[in-house]
């Protein structure tokens, strides 16, 4: 359970402070740019779903299927992410930040929660 808590902590923190600068930054753009980063987020989860589907119903608890659905939905997220910053014609640096937090809060949740990668 604690681990649950952690892992939903750092992407709850990481969405936060994504509206947070949009709504403070992004002036007359926030509203469509939270919408757009939305259903980025969205697109992630939903491909995500399938892994615990499977883990729960059918006892398919495979780490290769979990690592490559994770690959595959930070990859879609890479691609909308872009796309939403280049149609609402957002400078790039956010783009960029999102990267960098993004970088954070999986070394993170390979860290403090899955303790994969040992400091």
């Amino acid at each position: 359970m604690q681990q649950k808590l952690l892992s939903t902590g750092i992407a709850g923190a990481k969405w936060c402070l994504q509206i947070a600068a949009a709504y403070f930054f992004l002036a007359g753009k926030r509203w469509r740019f939270i919408k757009n980063i939305g259903l980025t987020c969205l697109a992630g989860s939903i491909i995500l779903l399938p892994y615990p589907v499977a883990a729960i119903f059918f006892k398919l608890d495979n780490a290769a299927f979990f690592i490559g659905s994770l690959l595959v939905a930070v990859a879609v997220m890479i691609v909308l992410y872009f796309y939403s910053v280049t149609k609402l014609l957002v400078p790039l640096k956010w783009f960029w930040g999102w990267i960098g937090s993004l970088a954070i809060a999986i070394t993170l949740q390979l860290t403090i929660v899955f303790n994969v990668i040992k400091f």
